[in-house]
């Protein structure tokens, strides 16, 4: 039977991810974008060396990108002396020039696996900066954490022959769980083309929250259709996300077309919201490392559960609503009143998005 629980701060994310660390008898799989040496970090990485030292299994599974200052720190060589492993996925290196056209694909999940039997997923990174954000991670126990177990060993092996290996088609528990992948090759963006088709059959609702909505036009055009044959559409965003610039005023640029089909949107003004959720009909769900944006959705490596739970559907649109009762809704009449300069500067933004 599975269980699971949400944490809604990014604090209590870490909190619950280090006391099932701490609890850990046989093996601890770490996979993340984001791992920084920082306060939180070396907290974790203190179980860690525990762990190691006493003989379990530990692996951990960086982006080499983001995660660059971690791997030029005394970190790495400290873990592995204690019986950790480590790997930087798709390093950017000169050696590695011939695979160039590879170094934008990026290991953007966020799991955790212990002993096979609890997981935790979702949109936290290892990072001091996220501290205080609204983010969604979730600790499951079931079936499906094999699943999660086997894209870990996927990545892993990925990891270490620089090569980028298929992922399994997801089954779906008898709880009605997966743990859904994306990748950046065709007939493999399976999170993706779940989400498209669940927006497609929705009759009443569809709730998105998102850091980052910079979706590609089959995406933008099942929203607009869903809200125009007269589903409940409603898209959380932050006031202002960690990239206030051209992600925020790209995202914006989809606004006006948005809502005259009905499409609402809502601005969280309560500190950055950095979860990844979707309730459709309040019976399909899901969350994870997942954005909407052309980096989430096509360039990298994501990792979300999928569900059709409605009691785990039920608990992510309680979140929802009680997110919207510290947001603001954009209204139309008012959003078209924006200066035209506004209004250019969106839609120069245009040619760039399936970048961003």
């Amino acid at each position: 039977m599975t269980s699971w629980k949400f944490t809604t701060r990014a604090e209590d994310a870490w909190e619950s991810m280090l006391a099932d660390c701490s609890r850990a008898e046989r093996s601890i799989d770490i996979e993340q974008f984001v791992f920084q040496d920082d306060d939180i970090g070396k907290r974790f990485i203190k179980v860690l060396l525990q762990k190691a030292r006493a003989g379990l299994r530990v692996r951990l599974l960086l982006d080499a990108a983001r995660s660059f200052p971690f791997s030029n720190s005394l970190r790495p060589a400290e873990l592995k002396r204690a019986g950790a492993e480590i790997r930087f996925f798709n390093s950017i290196n000169p050696w590695r020039v011939k695979y160039v056209k590879w170094w934008p694909f990026r290991d953007h999940r966020k799991l955790l696996v212990i002993d096979s039997t609890v997981g935790h997923t979702g949109g936290v990174g290892i990072n001091a900066r996220f501290q205080g954000w609204r983010d969604t991670n979730v600790r499951i126990e079931g079936p499906v954490v094999n699943e999660m177990a086997d894209a870990f060993k996927r990545m892993w092996e990925s990891a270490a022959l620089h090569r980028f290996k298929r992922f399994a088609r997801p089954m779906v528990d008898a709880d009605g769980f997966q743990f859904m992948t994306n990748a950046p090759h065709v007939h493999q963006r399976f999170v993706y083309y779940a989400l498209v088709n669940a927006i497609r059959k929705a009759k009443k609702t569809v709730y998105l929250t998102t850091p980052y909505f910079i979706p590609d036009l089959k995406f933008f055009r099942s929203i607009r259709r869903a809200s125009g044959r007269g589903v409940d559409v409603r898209i959380l965003l932050p006031n202002q996300s960690d990239h206030p610039f051209i992600i925020d005023v790209a995202s914006s640029s989809y606004f006006s077309f948005a809502m005259k089909k009905g499409v609402r949107f809502f601005k969280y003004r309560d500190g950055i919201i950095h979860a990844k959720t979707a309730i459709i009909d309040e019976a399909w769900s899901t969350v994870g490392s997942m954005n909407l944006d052309s980096q989430g959705l096509f360039w990298c490596y994501e990792g979300n559960i999928v569900s059709t739970n409605t009691e785990f559907a039920r608990d992510l649109t309680q979140h929802f609503f009680v997110d919207l009762e510290s947001s603001n809704e954009i209204q139309h009449d008012e959003w078209e009143k924006r200066s035209l300069g506004q209004k250019l500067l969106e839609l120069s933004t245009w040619p760039i998005h399936k970048f961003l």
